[in-house]
């Protein structure tokens, strides 16, 4: 291994395990499409000669084949959410659940046998140390965004504006990604009903599809507004205009779920050049991120109030707010980089290889 280079290594070499990354739609299709993937995953791995093993927690039976494969060398296991946590929130299952005690127990025995847990957040480390894993068993790597490839467009040049048919002259509030049960879009939907008479130049945007889509689409129906545009999905080589398209941008979760997830859209976001308006967890870590960066405000779940004044001090003072979004740019450049999160990730497995736990 080495530094991140700037080209790939000439060392480097990468097999592709199964289909499409397309996923099934149901519960059980999408549980035994991810069950098929993670067994050819490891098998693959398996026969693969390795110093260490780096293995990513989605999909997510993924974290068997890492307990799995402990028993030939180490394992590094990137936790991007905790599993069951996330399968619990988005289908409103319980504790009492047998399927969950089931994964809970298994969960417990993939925290055990691997050699090292590495945590997207602060906060996911703290729900693991509460659960019983060792401190020094966890380190933390936020995920990293490419700032290469989404970058700050300017209103004028972005080939969104002509696309959606928006006038460049509005100040657009941007919600863009799932649009799924972990999500509070009805927050932002309540945030636009309070500014569409106060504040008619600022236009609400949402591009995404997700589980809580035909919900939003109902919602949208009974009681329409002028200041609400919804959009569907844009192709992943479009990140750049979907990003840079609001003059803020918004990230939108349920209580808790800060626990287990790090919604890394607020990477995308801040990459892009925009301030941010996170509706989290007001202890989560992101919130500190944010604060000490001066890149954005983070409000509490559900709280329509808040960040409707939030949006409309920004509307009143767009100095201010690009300031903030060139701010959140120069935090993405120096701290959160794909070059950066793979030297930390080349310090992690070379100390794992040299002590061997």
């Amino acid at each position: 291994m080495s530094k991140c280079d700037e080209q790939p290594s000439a060392h480097l070499r990468i097999m592709r395990i199964g289909g499409s990354g397309k996923y099934h739609q149901g519960l059980l299709a999408r549980a035994v499409g991810f069950l098929q993937k993670s067994v050819l995953l490891y098998q693959a791995a398996k026969k693969t000669n390795a110093d260490v093993y780096l293995i990513v927690s989605t999909p997510p039976f993924l974290g068997y084949a890492a307990a799995l494969l402990s028993k030939k060398k180490p394992v590094a296991y990137k936790l991007q959410d905790i599993f069951p946590d996330s399968l619990i929130h988005s289908k409103n299952l319980t504790e009492r659940n047998l399927l969950i005690r089931i994964l809970r127990k298994l969960e417990r025995w993939v925290y055990r046998r691997v050699t090292r847990i590495i945590a997207s957040s602060e906060d996911m480390k703290g729900t693991l140390i509460a659960r019983g894993v060792p401190d020094d068993k966890i380190s933390v790597i936020y995920d990293w965004i490419d700032e290469q490839k989404c970058y700050p467009i300017a209103k004028t040049e972005n080939p969104l504006i002509q696309k959606f048919q928006l006038s460049p002259d509005n100040f657009h509030v941007c919600y863009a990604g799932n649009i799924g049960f972990l999500q509070n879009i009805e927050t932002i939907v309540r945030a636009a009903e309070l500014l569409e008479k106060k504040a008619p130049d600022i236009q609400f945007l949402i591009i995404g599809e997700g589980a809580w889509k035909p919900q939003l689409d109902e919602l949208l129906a009974k009681t329409p507004h002028q200041n609400i545009h919804c959009f569907p999905m844009q192709p992943v080589n479009e990140i750049a205009a979907v990003y840079s398209l609001g003059d803020v941008g918004l990230v939108s979760l349920k209580p808790d779920i800060t626990r287990f997830a790090l919604p890394s859209k607020t990477w995308d976001i801040l990459s892009a050049g925009r301030p941010v308006i996170c509706e989290i967890d007001l202890y989560s870590c992101l919130r500190r991120v944010i604060e000490e960066n001066r890149c954005g405000y983070a409000v509490a779940p559900g709280d329509a109030e808040t960040m409707a004044a939030r949006i409309l001090d920004l509307y009143e003072h767009w100095d201010e707010a690009r300031a903030m979004g060139q701010r959140g740019r120069v935090c993405i450049e120096k701290h959160l980089t794909r070059r950066i999160a793979a030297d930390q990730y080349d310090d992690q497995l070379r100390e794992i290889i040299h002590k061997g736990v």
